[in-house]
């Protein structure tokens, strides 16, 4: 599995932060992710690394009422881990 690295990401392992950051966004009528904000946050980097995935996640499938596509908002937690080093 390819992992990108950021320098947001080499950060957040030289400090050792882990935690659920909860992120509340809007799916519009044509599946785009929009209006990322932190409902739960971690750490200031946590959160900016939470909203940044959020906005490239690709095109979701939007709520549908009376068989009309509409607007939707989500919460997602999105936990963060860091691997355990083998000493």
């Amino acid at each position: 599995k390819a992992e990108r690295t950021s320098k947001i990401n080499i950060e957040i392992c030289k400090k050792g932060i882990e935690g659920r950051v909860i992120v509340k966004f809007t799916v519009e009528e044509d599946g785009t992710v929009t209006n990322g904000k932190i409902v739960r946050g971690v750490d200031p980097l946590l959160d900016k690394e939470a909203l940044r995935l959020v906005s490239i996640m690709p095109k979701w499938k939007p709520a549908r009422l009376d068989d009309k596509d509409i607007r939707a908002i989500y919460n997602l937690p999105l936990s963060f881990k860091l691997p355990k080093s083998q000493d």
